[in-house]
């Protein structure tokens, strides 16, 4: 790790743990679930223990404290940051507790928020530390409208803590690797935690973390005429007759920078995309998982993404419904007609609860392969 990088909270704190700091303090926060967890990590993750209370039976989709986050801190006031310029290399709007809330969530595919520290102890007083309230108005708020069934119904099932072994893993990352996956852990924990009551702003928030993981991962900066080419290819074929090639390449110059965000989050997406889900529906209400059929619908994804975000247009009502009891994973029927709009079969590519399953997953199999001997070779197709 270079010196002069800081990684996220949780990072750090373990390079402390580490490097044989002494201890600081314990404390103990509740991480809040509606899922059923089974299985305890007590002595495998370093100076981080996840413990779990047992109050939820399978499916019952009540909000509770079913994990206990006890950590071991090793940083102190002599570590506090330099007040001479703003530094935000590692801001994402949560502490210690909220990135490992995250990539837990993300680790296991629940909602899960951390809540306000229940417990502190210190090395010179009692070991049993002392039960504190201090922060309960930091416990989270789940607000979900189910009346049409569950989008991801998956997240309430039953969810073993063994599932975050990548987690256990953690310091093998750089500062920068670990940065990037606590952001993008995070947008993902935000749009599992509303994805029943604001849809369309799920959407957003799993495209953001795609976004992000692929800022990192992108390596080398594309030909800007190729991009222009891959993007819009009838536009390059008009300019070539219309103007000549010489317009073409100043017109690809201008836009390629934003066109490179689309094809940064598009082939990322391609690159680290998981297998279809495990129960399909009937071929004819699967999502092709053709790398060809797969690139379109992320650009159209990606489309609706800077339509919702510049134009204040949500994404296609289609896509943000729950599946029915046939487990389809596109929109049904020839199109669909809602609040004065309609949109046709062809223009909602996926459901949410697929693409839920893709964002998961390419940002677990990024994870991993930062943690691999092809590390370096993971931009090597560009």
């Amino acid at each position: 790790m270079d010196s002069k990088e800081s990684g996220p909270f949780v990072y750090e704190n373990w390079k402390l743990f580490l490097s044989g700091k002494p201890l600081q303090a314990v404390w103990e926060y509740p991480l809040f679930t509606d899922a059923h967890i089974i299985g305890e990590i007590r002595n495998k993750y370093g100076p981080y223990q996840l413990l779990n209370t047992v109050p939820n039976p399978p499916d019952s989709g009540n909000l509770a404290p079913s994990i206990i986050l006890r950590t071991q801190m090793y940083t102190d006031s002599a570590d506090r940051m330099s007040m001479e310029n703003t530094n935000t290399e590692r801001f994402h709007g949560g502490l210690l507790s909220d990135e490992i809330a995250a990539l837990v969530a993300l680790c296991m595919g629940i909602r899960t928020q951390a809540g306000g520290a229940t417990r502190y102890f210190t090395p010179e007083n009692d070991p049993q530390g002392q039960p504190i309230n201090w922060f309960s108005d930091q416990n989270p708020t789940l607000v979900k409208r189910m009346t049409r069934g569950a989008i991801l119904p998956r997240a309430l099932h039953t969810h073993n803590l063994e599932q975050t072994h990548l987690l256990g893993r953690l310091t093998e990352l750089s500062a920068s690797e670990a940065i990037a996956l606590v952001r993008a852990a995070r947008l993902y924990q935000d749009a599992v935690w509303i994805i029943e009551s604001e849809p369309e702003l799920a959407w957003l928030f799993f495209v953001s973390a795609i976004e992000i993981a692929a800022n990192h991962w992108f390596q080398a900066e594309s030909d800007a005429m190729v991009t222009l080419e891959e993007a819009k290819p009838d536009l390059v074929t008009f300019l070539d007759k219309a103007a000549g090639q010489a317009v073409a390449q100043e017109i690809a110059r201008e836009f390629a920078p934003y066109l490179r965000s689309s094809k940064k989050f598009r082939d990322f997406a391609i690159n680290f995309l998981p297998d279809p889900l495990q129960e399909r529906p009937e071929e004819l209400f699967q999502v092709s998982w053709n790398t060809k059929n797969m690139k379109k619908a992320l650009v159209q994804i990606y489309d609706y993404r800077s339509r919702a975000l510049h134009g204040g247009i949500p994404f296609p009502l289609p896509m943000c419904i729950p599946a029915s009891a046939m487990k389809e994973e596109k929109p049904l029927g020839l199109a669909t007609s809602a609040y004065g709009s309609v949109w046709l079969a062809k223009d909602t590519p996926m459901l949410l609860h697929v693409f839920e399953h893709i964002v998961r997953h390419a940002l677990l199999n990024w994870w991993e392969s930062m943690l691999s001997d092809e590390n370096d070779k993971k931009a090597a197709h560009y």
